[in-house]
């Protein structure tokens, strides 16, 4: 096993455990504090910043890397402020320079490495080719190679968090959660991949942490199936609408519980009272912010039990997908080769 491929699980090792942890917190409490993302991100910057050590990443890759952790580091710390900088903030001001020479990084990595990167590829630019007709080609090539390993994760990192931005992602453990993940699986190499999990000339169709979202997204897409046969099971197939997604549960036992009631007791243009059922949950309803007031209302209408739907912990499905990723790989890269693309 060479050094790389060491660090490459020992990377693979610290995020089960992270993930492992942060689920349980989830689950328990529903909420991860940012220390404990904030500890857990420690190892697996070192561990990266070991295996660029021993890929030989030159200046520009090592502050291009910089401004990746000063990006992700907005997300736990935030940003310095304009008046904080003016009274001398000492901390603001050091994140200031790190932000800095990350943008520093970044822009001299472009210029130096992405010509040897459309070399490689043969993306047509002659002056690229000129470029590394004059060069150490071995050296150049992996160089330019781990800059575009540190550009995929840059995207990447931006995904997760213009995801959270536009509330695809609801929670932010969730979002800290896949950025920390894109720091234990920032490449292809080194993981030890069954399949075949890259395009044309090798290069991944979807990077690792994207992939590992996909897969967690399959793992969802279980849970109407298995639902919907424990309603059955139950005699509580009917509606349909509801069967495939909830499950009836005692009124005395829903306070407390992590479900959404979908449940409420409203009153019609006639003053009549009804019980009224709905699909999905509602935010800021009644159901959701009197959880106690409805149910005695429910029960006052004779009720006993009520539909609600379980919150899910998206961290829970997390951890199942790791494997998944590290072993069978892109799985969109799957498909496509399934289909013969």
């Amino acid at each position: 096993m060479e050094t790389t491929d060491l660090l490459a699980v020992l990377r693979i090792l610290v995020l089960v455990v992270c993930i492992a942890g942060a689920a349980k917190l989830d689950l328990w409490q529903r909420r991860v504090p940012n220390e404990y993302w904030i500890i857990w991100s420690q190892p697996l910057i070192f561990l990266l910043a070991l295996e660029l050590l021993v890929r030989g990443a030159d200046w520009t890759l090592w502050l291009t890397f910089a401004g990746i952790l000063a990006w992700l580091s907005s997300n736990v710390i935030g940003v310095p402020e304009v008046k904080a900088l003016r009274t001398g903030a000492i901390e603001d001001w050091l994140v200031s320079i790190w932000y800095l020479v990350g943008a520093v990084g970044v822009i001299a990595g472009a210029l130096k490495h992405g010509p040897a990167m459309m070399a490689m590829y043969n993306l047509g630019d002659p002056y690229a080719a000129l470029w590394c007709a004059a060069c150490d080609t071995v050296t150049i090539e992996s160089q330019a190679t781990i800059w575009m390993w540190l550009l995929g994760l840059s995207i990447t990192i931006g995904f997760f968090d213009l995801a959270y931005r536009a509330r695809l992602l609801h929670g932010g453990a969730d979002a800290k959660a896949l950025m920390l993940t894109a720091l234990a699986l920032p490449w292809w190499a080194g993981l030890p991949v069954m399949f075949w999990s890259g395009g044309p000339a090798g290069i991944s169709l979807v990077p690792p942490a994207l992939s590992l979202l996909i897969w967690t997204a399959v793992g969802f897409l279980t849970l109407p199936v298995i639902t919907l046969f424990r309603n059955i099971k139950r005699g509580d197939a009917k509606p349909f609408r509801l069967a495939w997604h909830a499950h009836r549960m005692e009124l005395d036992e829903i306070a407390g519980k992590h479900v959404w009631l979908l449940e409420e007791v409203v009153e019609g243009a006639d003053g009549g009272r009804s019980i009224e059922t709905r699909m999905r949950p509602s935010r800021g309803s009644r159901a959701e912010s009197e959880v106690e007031r409805v149910i005695e209302e429910l029960q006052g209408m004779g009720s006993t039990s009520a539909w609600v739907t379980s919150k899910h912990p998206f961290l829970v499905y997390l951890l199942p997908a790791i494997p998944l990723t590290v072993l069978l790989g892109d799985p969109v890269s799957l498909i496509l080769g399934a289909l013969g693309l």
